[in-house]
């Protein structure tokens, strides 16, 4: 159901970016008979912003076309906002590199075969809201969700490749809540990414990038990232993300694979300084290295996992973890600890070895944290006296 839906909205997105396209035939002839003037800058700007608004449900205005050529065009800026009004992207200094000639050519005489490649697109600064909207799709998705067709699309559509070999953004930002409940801010310099886009399939792919973020503060991942969405017949929707740098002040990496609603993800911390958790958890005085590794899996909107800490050469602590992200983030954890020695803590403190069960339950909605536990502890021996279970 979900692919069904998806490719009647790459179908649809895949005709309007046609007739988007074969819009540039009609102003060619305006590049031709006046050139680079201000006025036919304006004309095309005005023109595709209110083709574009006609085809989305959102809206999205070429503020300004500084340059205009057979070799490509140079654009201000470029704004969209959603249906409700909330402006999603934010786009600046954008160098668009094409043969206006040979694109034109192959639009007018592909038949039923069109391929389009545009060489390069170059941003300056691109800004991206992550927020949720009123009906529960994110914002910017809304806002570039093609208007419903009001007929069944042709027997025999025109097959449309679009292909983006290289795409440049030299700054990026992306705030917002994409999850209800979860804030972030991150920030990407120099992302390299390519696109390539038929009636069957769609492929993104961008290469590693340097970035910092704002999540979970204070973890605050900085690192490196890298990117992939791919929707082809027969496998669906494809995503795969991955991340090698820093939490808070420790070595980290992680991966992640989304198929369709079904997800897949791995975070390992393989070597945890004490002063590294001490800069985390300053109320959590370590003195041996530690190690955290996590697999998480389920169909969102629910998923589960098992977190796993080792501290020291025996110390050991488990995590069963199930969570629900609607209406908030609720979360029912099961605990165990084993071989646990005071001293990792607390040098002065007495040998022995403590072992425990447990649960844990948290719910995080609007900025409101409920939670409730309970726990069973196993008798320990603190020199020669018994201490009985809890």
């Amino acid at each position: 159901m979900a692919w069904r839906a998806l490719r009647r909205w790459a179908h649809r997105g895949l005709g309007l970016l046609g007739a988007s396209l074969l819009f540039s035939s009609s102003f060619v002839a305006s590049v031709v008979l006046h050139g680079d003037l201000p006025s036919t800058r304006r004309f095309v700007a005005s023109s595709a912003s209110r083709l574009l608004d006609d085809l989305l449900e959102g809206s999205v205005q070429i503020h300004r076309i500084d340059r205009l050529g057979f070799d490509g065009l140079d654009i201000h800026s470029v704004e969209a906002r959603d249906p409700w009004g909330q402006r999603v992207l934010l786009a600046s200094k954008i160098r668009v590199q094409l043969s206006l000639p040979q694109t034109v050519q192959r639009l007018l005489t592909g038949a039923g075969a069109i391929h389009v490649t545009i060489d390069e697109v170059h941003v300056e600064h691109a800004h991206v809201d992550l927020d949720l909207g009123p009906d529960g799709r994110h914002r910017i998705h809304a806002a570039f969700a093609p208007v419903p067709s009001p007929s069944p699309p042709s027997s025999s559509p025109t097959r449309l490749h679009i292909e983006l070999p290289r795409i440049l953004i030299d700054r990026a930002q992306a705030r917002g809540t994409p999850v209800d409940g979860l804030p972030m801010h991150a920030g990407g310099r120099r992302l390299l990414g390519r696109l390539d886009l038929t009636e069957q399939a769609f492929a993104l792919d961008i290469d590693p990038f340097s970035t910092r973020t704002q999540l979970l503060p204070p973890l605050n991942p900085q690192g490196t990232v890298e990117y992939h969405l791919h929707v082809a017949p027969g496998s669906g929707v494809q995503m795969r993300a991955a991340f090698n740098g820093k939490l808070a002040q420790m070595p980290a990496s992680a991966s992640m694979h989304l198929a369709g609603a079904r997800l897949t993800a791995r975070l390992d911390a393989p070597h945890i300084e004490p002063e590294d958790l001490h800069s985390l958890l300053p109320q959590l005085p370590l003195q041996e290295s530690a190690a955290f590794h996590a697999d998480i899996n389920g169909t969102l909107p629910e998923l589960g996992g098992e977190l796993r800490l080792l501290v020291g050469t025996s110390a050991e602590a488990k995590v069963k973890i199930d969570t629900r992200m609607v209406d908030g983030i609720e979360a029912d954890a099961r605990w165990s600890v084993r071989h646990l020695d005071p001293r990792l803590f607390q040098p002065s403190a007495p040998a022995t070895s403590l072992g425990g069960d447990g649960r844990v339950w948290l719910r995080y909605k609007g900025g409101e944290l409920k939670a409730d536990a309970q726990a069973t502890t196993f008798p320990f021996l603190v020199g020669e006296q018994i201490v009985p279970s809890v």
